[in-house]
């Protein structure tokens, strides 16, 4: 489960390294929005697990 979490942070973190040179604010808005994806996803799991 972390390590999941983990590899999907990093690759995010990349993916807004890399669209840095060319648009700061969209990569910064897509990154974000990726977090808050897993969040709900996580959030989802334990709803479901604990109806």
């Amino acid at each position: 489960m972390s390590l999941n979490l983990n590899s999907v942070a990093g690759g995010n973190q990349q993916e807004a390294v890399r669209g840095t040179c060319l648009r700061p604010s969209a990569s910064w808005y897509t990154m974000k929005r990726n977090q808050n994806n897993v969040y709900y996803v996580l959030i989802g799991r334990l709803v479901r697990r604990y109806p």
